[in-house]
């Protein structure tokens, strides 16, 4: 039996990641989802999902959280400037409660990109890479979503059009 978690199952992806592993069949029982509130997944809890409330600036609440854990999918939170703190608190939990495999939701080019967020990514990767849990980094394009909402538009500073996924084609390909 292979127990798997998703962090931010609230929000866009991870709620579309746990929606897949439903689909799949994988029994309710055996996801756990990560959440910073119950309330906010209230659907999941009607269909028999555990729910693990933990905060990622809370190492104690990770550790709890992923207890007896196989696999984690770690959304990337929005958070800027603690994103690289907030990872690397949930990698140490998921290697101290010994979780086999972490995928993270990383970006496109993090070792070349200018865009604002891939040092970040490219300090979690590192983190990821030491930390001596196996992985498997999911390299997103932008979420076209994001992209084509006027107001939400990050300047695209990879000299192309670049490379765009929609959030339910990854949430059925991430589990």
């Amino acid at each position: 039996m292979t127990v798997y978690a998703v962090t931010g199952a609230s929000g866009h992806l991870g709620r579309l990641a746990v929606q897949q592993l439903l689909a799949r069949g994988v029994l309710p029982s055996d996801i756990v989802t990560v959440v910073r509130s119950r309330a906010t997944v209230a659907a999941f809890v009607a269909r028999g999902v555990q729910v693990r409330e933990a905060d990622y600036s809370e190492p104690d609440t990770m550790r709890a959280a992923l207890a007896g854990v196989n696999r984690l999918l770690l959304v990337s939170s929005s958070e800027a400037g603690q994103r690289v703190v907030h990872h690397t608190n949930v990698i140490d939990a998921a290697k101290a409660v010994r979780v086999s495999r972490i995928l993270y939701t990383s970006m496109l080019k993090t070792d070349a990109a200018t865009n604002p967020f891939s040092a970040d990514h490219l300090a979690i990767e590192l983190a990821l890479r030491e930390s001596g849990v196996e992985f498997t980094l999911l390299q997103n394009g932008l979420y076209t979503e994001g992209r084509y909402r006027p107001l939400a538009r990050i300047p695209h500073q990879w000299g192309d059009s670049g490379c765009n996924c929609k959030r339910p084609d990854l949430g059925r390909h991430t589990p």
